[in-house]
């Protein structure tokens, strides 16, 4: 029987060990994404036997991350077991296509799919720090007129900046008209628990002002110890200041390691206004995420 214990930030050396084995580029392979909205959702841990089991439970359904470790099909073989005695249907998320795929062969009673709002956007580094090339020639135009328009400054994220990028957040939503839904407050609740642990997750994140007033910041953190790959948590700016996304993506791309070689900047959900904004940036591909819906 499987054992689960809820995930806290001690784990975060534990689960980055066994993250740093996956070599995935996918914004789950991330300690720090599965703790942040780990509040919101209720994530669950559990070990057995040398693989790592992350889990949430959603609509009636058990969810759990792709299995990290020796055991993995043991580890899956059990989940099985833990969903039916809880009278639960069963569910893999964010696997890549090579584990989805490995999977099904062993456990037919599985169904694949893929569904393409749920891929990450992954861009070269070097072309979101640059800009350069005539693909990207609007950008540096957008960033250009913001230069000219605003008195601007751009700064890291320290602790006296926390409370100002959570008002920040609460006007976007004010803006959005999106304060009260269910995925406004789950987004705002692992933004409080991101900055309320900023230090031990090892985040970092740019804030932008106009005239002194707070109007964007943007979060992120390395996938794993040794990833050549970046992943941006968060990012908000209010209406009224053309340019200033991509202005504080920019000169937050421009504060990364040298050893940064991608960035991360996650789905669109599927919603169209900003599949077209993620699109605009060229990625370089897509990370593809296979979910496996259990049949037996």
């Amino acid at each position: 029987m499987l054992e689960f214990k809820e995930l806290e930030i001690t784990d975060k050396d534990l689960v980055n060990r066994y993250l740093e084995k996956c070599g995935r580029r996918n914004c789950e392979s991330n300690f720090s994404t599965i703790f942040n909205w780990g509040g919101a959702l209720g994530t669950k841990l559990a070990l057995t036997e040398g693989t790592l089991l992350l889990s949430f439970e959603r609509n009636g359904d058990v969810l759990f991350y792709p299995p990290l470790g020796e055991h993995v099909n043991k580890a899956v073989q059990q989940t099985i077991d833990y969903a039916k005695q809880q009278g639960k249907g069963l569910q893999f998320v964010t696997l890549s296509e090579a584990m989805a795929g490995e999977l099904c062969e062993e456990f037919p009673e599985f169904s694949s799919e893929c569904n393409e709002d749920d891929s990450d956007y992954v861009y070269l580094a070097e072309k979101l720090q640059t800009l350069s090339g005539k693909k990207l020639h609007g950008k540096r135009n957008h960033i250009s007129r913001f230069e000219k328009t605003y008195a601007y400054e751009f700064s890291l994220i320290g602790p006296a900046d926390y409370d100002a990028c959570l008002e920040i957040n609460y006007e976007w939503c004010r803006q959005n008209g999106s304060c009260a839904s269910e995925s406004a407050q789950n987004e705002l609740c692992a933004i409080r628990r991101c900055f309320a642990n900023f230090e031990q997750l090892d985040v970092t994140g740019g804030i932008l002002r106009v005239d002194g007033k707070p109007i964007a910041f943007t979060v992120g953190s390395r996938l794993y110890p040794g990833s050549d790959t970046y992943n941006i948590h968060f990012e908000k700016a209010l209406d009224g200041y053309e340019g200033a996304y991509p202005a504080i993506n920019k000169y937050f791309a421009n504060t990364l390691p040298e050893n940064i070689v991608f960035i991360n900047r996650e789905e669109d959900m599927g919603v169209p206004g900003l599949r077209k904004a993620k699109q605009s940036y060229r990625p370089e591909f897509l990370e593809p995420k296979y979910r496996l819906r259990y049949r037996g």
